[in-house]
């Protein structure tokens, strides 16, 4: 993973935008408000799968920022 991805990730935290909606035991979904659009965030623990709506191919940053909340809030 970059460290664009990363930066972008920790700046997307601190910045408030990031918003769990379903916070479930292995499943999670959260909107995160990037530069340019709102994006939707599906986080599937238990598969290890992740999606986003945003354009971006593979992982994002936006995947990464919830992933970090998560964290935070455990």
């Amino acid at each position: 993973m970059s460290a664009y991805i990363n930066q972008k990730a920790d700046r997307l935290r601190s910045d408030g935008r990031v918003k769990v909606i379903i916070n479930g035991v292995d499943a999670f979904v959260a909107s995160v408000q990037g530069d340019h659009a709102t994006y939707g965030v599906f986080i599937d623990l238990e598969n290890r799968h992740s999606i986003c709506n945003c354009p971006a191919r593979g992982d994002c940053s936006h995947q990464v920022a919830v992933l970090r909340q998560l964290l935070e809030e455990a």
